[in-house]
């Protein structure tokens, strides 16, 4: 429920399953989209008129936000596979507790291909070795999340060796890619790419 963003960037795929969480379902709603999934407690919505064959509906007395909710069924009770891509529209642009909230659901399950996406970036977990070709962002930043997180950087405007990138440490924020960035690391990090 941040940012509407979704009408613009959303692309359909045949193989597509969609889950509207909270107050994410007005927009699915208002661009037609068959929605197969969804989760919410209302506090972000005005009705309980929800149009859905899968509905799970909660208190907002809760441990787990919809968000974490929504990704646990994901994961444990659908089995996606941990190369198909998830992609999260209109969860920035809002609350920042909430935003900050859904990085650290990303980083439970950072194995997973989930993004975060919106007008101006596209939010995700890497581990280990991995590229990424030269897209329509300009930008690419790279975060630690973990102590002693090593990283190598190559392809790109600033390349780096083995360098020691702690949690607090900027160094990889707004480099370019040339053609394709090869990125070697011992650890996850948090990757943005940005307009």
């Amino acid at each position: 429920a941040g940012d509407n963003c979704f009408d613009e960037l959303y692309k359909k795929d045949d193989q597509e399953i969609i889950v509207a969480i909270d107050g994410g379902y007005k927009p699915l709603i208002e661009n037609n989209i068959k929605i197969d999934y969804f989760f919410g407690d209302y506090d972000s919505l005005n009705h309980k008129n929800i149009v859905c064959e899968n509905k799970f509906e909660y208190s907002s007395i809760k441990d787990l936000s919809d968000f974490d909710l929504a990704l646990d069924y994901l994961i444990n009770e659908l089995k996606i596979n941990k190369e198909d891509s998830v992609h999260v529209y209109n969860a920035t642009g809002g609350r920042l507790d909430h935003y900050y909230a859904i990085l650290n659901s990303l980083k439970n399950y950072k194995e997973y291909s989930i993004y975060l996406i919106d007008k101006n970036n596209k939010i995700y977990y890497k581990n280990n070795s991995f590229k990424i070709k030269k897209s329509n962002y300009k930008y690419i930043s790279f975060f630690s999340v973990n102590d002693e997180t090593i990283i190598s950087i190559k392809g790109c405007k600033y390349n780096i060796d083995n360098y020691n990138l702690k949690i607090q440490d900027n160094l990889c924020l707004s480099n370019e890619i040339i053609d394709e960035c090869v990125v070697e690391t011992n650890k996850s990090i948090l990757v943005i790419e940005s307009n």
